[in-house]
């Protein structure tokens, strides 16, 4: 991740709205001081089967 800022879980390919199996998953994950791959943060996301996630940064939570 490119900064220390909170994201949105912007779009859940898993939730029941698009044929997914609609299992619960926070709306909001915060990114860690933790490099991997080149990036100052990282952010550890249970990743369910077929699933794809888009996160957006959270402009509604200050730092």
């Amino acid at each position: 991740m490119p900064s220390g800022a909170s994201y949105r879980l912007a779009l859940n390919s898993d939730a029941a709205d698009y044929g997914g199996s609609g299992a619960a998953m926070p709306r909001r994950f915060k990114a860690e001081r933790s490099p991997l791959h080149g990036q100052p943060f990282s952010m550890e996301v249970v990743l369910p089967p077929l699933t794809f996630l888009l996160f957006e940064p959270d402009a509604s939570v200050e730092d």
